[in-house]
């Protein structure tokens, strides 16, 4: 595994407001970050895990009303439970990209963003009404 450094973890994070767009964070670097010793590699990883989640979260409970306001909506990504903990969370994108990595290999190319709703979405479906 690599080892990181606090810049190294700053310089990947912040590349994506000053970069292009093919510098956004992968699933491959994004898991380095969850597997790596260094607390800020780990930090830096939960914290990008639950800023996705959120993000995904908010986008898919909320609709654009025909009077240009935000109304809530029947979420249909991803229903995780309440107060699932950050670190669960890491975990089920670990996991989830543990199995990529055997079967789908170019996948951790991927988007990190893409990866970590995929697992979420395989590990916390909505209930189908």
């Amino acid at each position: 595994m690599m080892k990181l450094g606090t810049a190294s973890v700053a310089l990947v994070l912040c590349s994506t407001s000053v970069g292009k767009a093919e510098e956004e964070l992968n699933a491959g670097q994004l898991y380095a970050f969850c597997a790596a010793k260094e607390q800020v590699a780990t930090t830096a990883c939960r914290f990008f895990i639950l800023g996705a989640v959120l993000g995904v979260d908010l986008g898919d409970g909320l609709v654009m009303g025909t009077d240009g306001r935000l109304h809530q909506r029947m979420k249909s990504h991803f229903c995780i439970p309440e107060n699932l903990p950050q670190a669960e969370m890491v975990e089920v994108f670990k996991n989830s990209v543990e199995r990529l990595i055997t079967k789908y290999p170019d996948d951790l190319k991927s988007p990190a963003v893409a990866i970590v709703d995929a697992a979420m979405v395989h590990s916390f479906p909505c209930p189908r009404n």
